[in-house]
């Protein structure tokens, strides 16, 4: 269960709390396709939502991911709820989070790492950003993006030394709970071999 293993990564609850949310069903079913389910979960150490997505037939975690990262647009009521049934003896004064104060990222960072040869030593360096609001969220679509590609490469040819080589490029989606996504570097290796 990589999801589980990697659970840590994104949020402060323990795979063992996880699994606890999951199996006594604290979760809001949120949708289901291809043989997944996508059950929505609060926090309370994050003070924040999750999604995990379930497989189906075996109820394998596959995922877990920020609440801001979904296709579905998840109701302010239907957050309520999964923060209430995760926190049923909270004081209903409590200030749930609107939706100004969520802090939904505004851009994808992408972050590269460069080996130098000569001296046998490695940086990562930001090279660019792209807006939300033009590019959207999905990582796996941006990553195999032709022109995000060209976009990053042509930044990438303005910063690298001679002696520098990519090693990896990532995709980055927030800061307190990051998304990341690697893009496969024959893309950039296809696109930066002329450069001498």
């Amino acid at each position: 269960m990589h999801a589980l293993d990697r659970v840590e990564d994104r949020l402060s609850l323990t795979p063992r709390e996880v699994l606890e949310l999951l199996d006594n069903d604290l979760v809001v079913l949120i949708g289901e396709e291809e043989g997944k389910y996508y059950k929505l979960f609060w926090s309370t150490i994050d003070r924040s939502w999750f999604i995990a997505s379930c497989n189906q037939k075996t109820l394998e975690v596959v995922t877990i991911l920020p609440h801001y990262y979904n296709r579905w647009n998840i109701a302010q009521d239907t957050l309520e709820r999964a923060r209430t049934i995760a926190e049923p003896c909270k004081a209903p004064d409590t200030a749930l989070p609107t939706k100004h104060s969520m802090q939904l990222p505004s851009v994808v960072k992408v972050i590269a790492r460069l080996y130098n040869s000569q001296t046998q030593s490695f940086r990562g360096t930001t090279v660019c950003t792209f807006p939300v609001s033009e590019y959207g969220m999905d990582l796996d679509a941006l990553a195999i993006n032709l022109n995000i590609a060209l976009a990053i490469c042509e930044k990438l040819k303005s910063i690298m030394k001679p002696e520098e080589q990519v090693t990896m490029v990532i995709l980055r989606l927030g800061s307190h709970v990051p998304i990341v996504k690697e893009v496969d570097l024959n893309y950039i290796h296809a696109i930066l071999e002329p450069r001498h």
